[in-house]
């Protein structure tokens, strides 16, 4: 039978498909290779977020919910507590022995957090393919007999719940330190035409940019001379608006958020490609923000490229997300750009960066940095020892044990675990409805071997 034209057309289209899906696997297959290989040198939470990565962008390219691909490389750790010695005064006093141990537990259930991607990722046990275990068992672990300041009475799980909401965790006790943690991003607007303040040049290298700390003060670094003569006010209007001299709680500043602003005519192509993460380097290299607060966040204008690169710290990120600045803060700075008033935008800028913000912003800023706040995305409540309801706001949540357990006891066996939404087995009665927040929870170690109940467990 001889076939038409369009016969013959369809065949080949229907090759060249599949041509194209067996490159891709193959491609995709490559990559999984090599980063497995990489992992080999990872620490244990580094390889497992790697892994956690891996598998939800794989899963992404082929929308399939399929784990045989991409394995999990997580592992579960013993651990005996404390892990860092305590000091004489600490021995000597019942509540600091207490603090450091509660503290050393709450870095543990954030690193457990960290490991599984912080709640940007759902489904992470799902298979279509078999019924894997819906969580996994980051830490398995004992408090040591020999802390003789807690020998009458362990760790209270009521006074650990209030710890977990009150107190600071570090940003870099999380493998991959803060670059993950902040926000990151980049906004385009109608491309100027405008000169560095200092010479001809319309281009400006990443380095040179780096450098040029001194040029910032009082939130602002100008590269390109638009703030002088009759337009310096407007330079002088935003300082005021970030630090406010009088100390007044109308500068943003004192509302929770320390900014730098910018302003640069363009970069080379080499300082795009060689510093990809430009604002990122800024906020770091020139110290951006309170330390105390980690509220730091840099805005970079590069006005002939038409862009505007921003990074922000942990405790401005979850005030100003990416989302919170599109909505907020680009109308007029557009309207201006479209305009050629780009020094009327910027100002702009900053002004409606100073009203989106409100006398809540320093507490959020605050609890943001708590661990409760890190887990829950920023909300409140999100450390439960009852029901979690399905109404929940939180990117997570920390489950304390409801099965009665009340307190930490030395030389007893205890786990952390990441659990997903989708944890199908008996112990989703803890939360009543599966739509709820992905969890770390705290509870005693058999308690999550249970028949039904099992987590994954893979030991080094």
């Amino acid at each position: 039978m001889i076939q038409g034209k369009k016969g013959i057309e369809m065949e080949m289209g229907t090759l060249v498909k599949m041509i194209i899906a067996v490159a891709s696997f193959i491609i995709i297959l490559a990559f999984i290779m090599i980063l497995l290989g990489n992992l080999q040198n990872e620490s244990v939470e580094q390889s497992c977020r790697a892994s956690v990565v891996g598998r939800m962008g794989v899963r992404e390219i082929l929308n399939e919910k399929t784990s045989e691909l991409y394995p999990l490389q997580c592992k579960t750790q013993n651990i005996r507590l404390p892990e860092e010695s305590l000091t004489r005064a600490e021995k000597a006093d019942e509540d600091l022995s207490k603090a450091h141990i509660e503290k050393e537990i709450a870095d543990l259930m954030a690193k457990c957090w960290w490991m599984f991607g912080n709640g940007h990722f759902h489904d992470i046990f799902a298979d279509k393919f078999k019924n894997e275990n819906r969580c996994h068992i980051c830490y398995s672990f004992v408090i040591s007999p020999s802390v003789e300041a807690l020998q009458t009475e362990g760790i209270e799980l009521t006074e650990f719940k209030v710890y977990l909401s009150e107190n600071k965790y570090d940003p870099g006790l999380l493998q991959g330190g803060g670059v993950n943690i902040g926000g990151y991003g980049e906004f385009s607007f109608e491309p100027q035409n405008v000169k560095e303040s200092s010479r001809e040049s319309r281009q400006l290298t990443a380095e040179r940019v780096i450098g040029g700390k001194t040029r910032l003060n009082l939130g602002i670094a100008d590269f390109t001379g638009l703030y002088t003569g009759s337009k310096e006010s407007l330079k002088v209007d935003m300082q005021t608006q970030v630090y406010n001299n009088d100390a007044s709680e109308n500068s943003i500043v004192e509302k929770g958020i320390a900014p730098a602003i910018v302003i640069v005519p363009s970069l080379t192509e080499e300082s795009y490609k060689n510093h990809p993460n430009l604002a990122r380097e800024l906020l770091e290299e020139w110290n951006v923000g309170q330390p105390d607060r980690d509220n730091g966040i840099l805005f970079l204008f590069a006005l002939n490229d038409g862009k505007l690169i921003y990074a922000s710290e942990v405790g401005a990120h979850a005030v100003l997300a990416k989302g919170a600045i599109e909505e907020f803060l680009l109308e007029q700075l557009e309207l201006h750009m479209r305009a050629g008033t780009p020094e009327e935008g910027i100002k702009e800028f900053v002004t409606d960066l100073n009203n989106v913000l409100d006398s809540k912003t320093k507490d959020i800023v605050a609890f943001q940095r708590t661990y409760e706040g890190y887990i829950g995305g920023g909300v409140t409540g999100s450390t439960v020892d009852t029901s979690i309801s399905s109404g929940l706001s939180a990117k997570g949540a920390i489950m304390l044990p409801p099965t009665g357990l009340t307190e930490l006891k030395l030389g007893e066996r205890y786990a952390i675990a990441f659990t997903s939404p989708q944890w199908t087995s008996n112990l989703v009665s803890w939360w009543g409805d599966k739509t709820v927040p992905s969890a770390i929870v705290l509870d005693k170690h058999d308690n999550f071997l249970t028949s039904g109940a099992l987590c994954n467990v893979q030991e080094e």
